[in-house]
């Protein structure tokens, strides 16, 4: 008799842990890998990209010009792209720029438009032919993606997002709940 009120105890105790659960998250607004509440320190975490800002992100090809800018080179030595910052010290909106050399008779142009100004894009190459970049919306979010050279074409993009605020909020209900 014992077993049996346990196991019917257990079903009956344990759904209703799923929908705190599913509640919580629902409620948070985000969605995690690991909830903020396990997290040492706040920390990017990633989602899905928001379609919304497709058009701030274009690739084009301009003119072959051997710009003065600083060259970072690819491990195959074959190509380079030179970043174009924007500059912060005059008023917004701001945009990044990136011209690649790709051994075609022209540059491709990587340009992300509106990007937030406190933030410097980051673009660095990841390979012989893939070139990795993070910009930021603004203080919480932003985007990282993969751009293939050769085939001048964004290959993978996700958004990025500042763990911050969810961190010390989940910090927040813990104190709470311990005190």
């Amino acid at each position: 008799m014992k077993k049996m009120l346990v196991i019917v105890s257990c079903v009956l105790i344990l759904p209703g842990c799923d929908k705190k659960e599913e509640q919580v998250k629902a409620n948070s607004g985000w969605e995690f890998h690991t909830r903020p509440d396990k997290w040492a320190e706040p920390r990017v975490y990633h989602g899905s990209f928001d379609q919304r800002y497709a058009d701030r992100i274009s690739i084009s090809r301009v003119a072959l010009v051997d710009a003065n800018a600083p060259k970072e080179i690819s491990p195959n030595k074959a190509y380079w792209f030179s970043a174009h910052y924007p500059d912060t010290m005059k008023p917004g909106p701001y945009d990044f720029r990136a011209d690649i050399y790709n051994e075609r008779d022209y540059l491709v142009r990587l340009h992300v438009s509106d990007v937030y100004g406190n933030y410097e894009a980051k673009v660095r190459w990841i390979n012989e032919k893939l070139l990795y970049a993070r910009v930021w919306w603004g203080r919480v979010k932003g985007v990282d993606f993969i751009l293939d050279v050769e085939s001048e074409a964004v290959i993978y993009k996700e958004d990025v997002y500042w763990g911050g605020i969810p961190f010390q909020q989940w910090q927040q209900v813990k104190s709470c709940q311990v005190g």
